[in-house]
């Protein structure tokens, strides 16, 4: 168990509800796709997560993203019905979830070895909410 896998449990103490169970867990960046019309942006705006898929809610835990390493910090959890995850695509490093209410969210496994289950996170999300594709 890595460092940052201990420190996600320990937050989910206090977020997963009684009887909920947690499935698939990831460390996960997003970046705004529109910031790559500039060179400097997406580094700037690039935004780091702890995901965990429970047999209920997609959790998003938000963190720092870090140079080098994952930054252990809760900075606000967002919480997804799994009822509002509508389809989701890529597979291995990347994935795109588009929700019900017509948003999409595009994620990328930057740091595969800081949470275990960060590969297996992105196998799973499209072979139960979508198709996989090759990406």
């Amino acid at each position: 168990m890595t460092e940052a896998d201990q420190f996600l449990y320990q937050q989910l103490e206090a977020e997963v509800q009684p009887g909920e169970r947690i499935q698939h867990t990831a460390y996960v960046t997003e970046t705004p796709p529109w910031s790559y019309l500039f060179v400097i942006l997406p580094g700037l705006l690039t935004r780091a997560y702890f995901a965990v898929l429970t047999d209920r809610r997609l959790l998003l835990i938000k963190t720092r993203v870090g140079v080098g390493s994952v930054v252990c910090e809760n900075l606000g959890v967002q919480r997804i019905e799994r009822s509002a995850i509508r389809e989701v695509t890529g597979g291995k490093r990347l994935m795109r979830v588009r929700l019900q209410d017509g948003g999409t969210r595009r994620f990328f496994a930057r740091s595969p070895k800081a949470v275990s289950g960060t590969l297996e996170f992105f196998a799973y999300m499209p072979s139960r909410f979508g198709v996989t594709s090759a990406t």
